[in-house]
């Protein structure tokens, strides 16, 4: 025994050995099994082989948890000042993960391995139409909130912590920014820019949902084929049936304030075609118009996903186990909390209102502790007592999360409120929009309560996750978020809901040739249904997305103004432009003194400083040509490090603001071309 343990250690430290060596080799392709390796499957391993789950279910846990462990540890080692290296060091410990870790992966059955296949199949082709432009346009890539997250992924690699807002240095960045320790982890270990270390981590991100999402569905459907759809739903399903809810565009066209063909046309027009377009086709009431669409783009919200569904499977299933799924469940919902501070809170508010409100239903209804049981199976024919919904062990978990995330959410949240606040209050046109993202899934769940089977997991696990689901509609049909965040909630319902799903499509054995024939039209209908609500939205979508024009260009002038900063300015320089462009933080690594007007509205910072810094902008950049409005105290907020203005001198204003410079005698000039010119403030 003890020899064939040090056999295993020795192959399992060779393996770790040449994935290491790999890293250092000068191609990403042949760096990447090794970054997907210990970045997301080593770290988490030893501690999901301890649920003792199938193997399918246990690379599950293994492929969601593990970024966050890694990720924790390099920000911890960042933290303590071990800068680049952080991720390195990372690296070497889940490789020391891998190799003392005991035992070995679950078996897999023929069946199983069957399953994985087609599931592999379903990710691949999806992967496939949502990589494809992001990986070969420049445009995809940057477009949206990826540009931000370029910009605060090289101020961080740059800079360390505590981070600072690149669009409104000095201050303190009031973002979730452990997206971007995990993206600037990919980054280091494939030696790879932000936007194509954001496509690496939305891979990740769909293989993690895949598997959780098909970790949650197996709960409620054992059979492959009806976890198959229910995959191929939850992933391209998310407000599928939109077409059903046209007529109120008719409805509003005839009715409304704004009436005539004029409005039509604004809402049934695919011209020009491009994601604007095709989102504002597809959107009911603005609405989260499809899944994919948060995969196409750097966001922190799409490893979230994959995170949900295994907190929420390891949360109904939380009788079945002891100390290891309490952990599980913490480092779990404390990624939640690191990622995305809506979907955390959501998830940790709404989690300890179902156990508290799953307890209180098993006093009530005593008959309700009483489920048919079988020895290793989901169903049975004696009646024998369960354990009631441990709320302690669930009540820990949240507790570890919290502390553990405690630090981290206090150097993240503002300390003063915005322009914008949350409240309650009941939006017509948002429920709307909610119920079509929702529907499919929903349909499909009143059809599951007419199968024996489903009624029987009703009493078991699928129980606390339909009141979970009925907090969360309570709480998403409430709450009104700054710049409606609380459609983010949309996607906390439809994972669940499409994870129900499957138990419409499980039929019953056939006892007879009719049986058999019913439940074959039962089956193909359902397959119709499916398509209708996954076919048409996707299609839409990506032949209109194939054609979009949409291109990011950089003209000659500014190539040369972003390697002029940052090959010849100080690294902790300052810059303000006018516009609200942002371009410096991303392509010069540089911090801005004024960002964008959207982003000072929502962050949170104090309104005196933006109306300070606002007002700056708003006096260099005005019309007026006096060199008198200028003064060295309006400078003060940034005389202490190199402070340019940027001036674009063929847009609006800019011709006249590097006059006025030239003139102040506060200023002068450092870089000129034809359309830009740069001042830096005298010390």
């Amino acid at each position: 025994m003890q020899s064939s343990l040090s056999r295993n250690v020795i192959k399992r430290a060779a393996v770790a050995g040449i994935l290491l060596f790999l890293l250092t080799l000068p191609l990403p392709l042949l760096r990447a099994p090794s970054a997907l390796f210990f970045l997301c499957f080593a770290p988490a391993l030893p501690l999901a082989l301890r649920a003792r789950l199938p193997f399918l279910e246990t690379l599950a846990l293994a492929a969601a948890l593990s970024p966050v462990l890694f990720g924790l540890v390099v920000l911890a080692l960042i933290t303590l000042g071990a800068g680049s290296s952080a991720v390195w060091i990372a690296a070497s410990g889940a490789a020391l993960c891998y190799i003392a870790w005991g035992g070995s992966l679950p078996s897999r059955e023929p069946q199983e391995r069957k399953h994985a296949l087609w599931m592999a199949a379903i990710v691949l082709v999806i992967a496939v139409l949502v990589f494809y432009l992001p990986a070969t346009r420049m445009w995809w890539r940057v477009r949206s909130d990826s540009w931000f997250h370029a910009a605060v992924f090289h101020r961080l690699s740059a800079h360390g912590l505590p981070l600072i807002d690149p669009y409104f240095s000095s201050l303190r960045l009031q973002y979730m920014y452990f997206y971007h320790i995990l993206f600037l982890s990919a980054a280091a270990l494939l030696r790879i820019g932000p936007f194509a270390s954001m496509i690496f981590m939305n891979a990740v991100a769909l293989a993690s949902l895949a598997l959780g999402f098909n970790f949650l569905s197996g709960l409620f459907a054992r059979r492959s084929f009806p976890r198959l759809l229910g995959l191929w739903l939850a992933l391209l399903g998310m407000n599928g049936l939109f077409f059903l809810f046209f007529p109120l565009r008719f409805a509003r066209a005839l009715f409304g304030e704004t009436k005539g063909m004029e409005l039509l046309n604004t809402f049934f027009s695919l011209s020009p075609p491009g994601h604007e377009t095709a989102s504002a086709f597809l959107s009911i009431e603005g609405n989260q118009f499809m899944l994919l669409e948060k995969f196409m783009l750097g966001t922190a919200l799409s490893l979230t996903l994959g995170l949900v569904c295994v907190f929420l499977a390891l949360f109904v299933t939380l009788r079945r186990g002891g100390a290891v799924r309490v952990v599980l469940m913490a480092v779990s919902l404390a990624g939640l909390l690191y990622l995305h501070l809506i979907i955390g809170a959501a998830v940790l508010l709404v989690s300890a209102a179902a156990a508290v409100a799953v307890r209180v239903l098993e006093r009530l209804y005593p008959a309700a502790a009483q489920v048919g049981a079988a020895q290793g199976t989901q169903q049975g024919t004696r009646q024998e007592a369960r354990r009631p919904f441990p709320v302690l062990r669930a009540a820990g978990a949240m507790a570890i999360s919290l502390a553990v995330a405690a630090v981290y959410l206090a150097s993240v949240l503002p300390r003063s409120s915005g322009e914008s606040s949350a409240r309650i209050a009941l939006q017509p046109g948002y429920m709307v929009g909610l119920l079509s993202d929702v529907l499919a899934p929903l349909i499909l769940l009143a059809l599951a309560l007419r199968v024996v089977r489903f009624r029987t997991a009703l009493r078991e696990e699928a129980l606390p996750l339909v009141i979970w689901i009925c907090i969360l509609a309570a709480i998403a049909i409430a709450a009104d978020l700054p710049t409606n965040n609380e459609t983010k909630f949309s996607f906390l319902l439809y994972l669940p809901l499409a994870a129900l799903a499957p138990a419409a499509l499980e039929a019953p054995v056939p006892a007879s040739t009719d049986a058999s024939r019913r439940n074959g039209g039962r089956r193909a209908a359902l397959v119709v249904f499916i398509a209708a609500a996954t076919v048409p939205l996707n299609a839409i979508y990506f032949a209109n997305a194939a054609r979009d024009t949409s291109a990011f260009t950089v003209t000659s002038d500014e190539r040369a103004l972003y390697e002029w900063i940052s090959g010849s300015t100080e690294k902790n320089a300052v810059f303000l432009e006018d516009n609200d462009i942002v371009r410096i933080p991303v392509l010069a690594g540089r911090d801005q003194y004024w960002g964008t007007a959207g982003y000072a509205k929502v962050w949170g910072y104090p309104q005196d400083v933006i109306a300070r810094r606002r007002h700056l902008r708003d006096t260099v950049f005005s019309e007026a040509d006096s060199a008198a409005e200028l003064s060295i105290e309006d400078f003060v907020d940034v005389s202490r490090r190199p402070f340019y203005i940027v001036c674009r001198t063929d847009a609006p204003g800019g011709r006249e603001a590097a006059a006025k410079l030239s003139a102040s005698g506060l200023f002068r000039g450092v870089f000129a071309k034809e359309t830009i010119q740069v001042y830096r403030l005298e010390d």
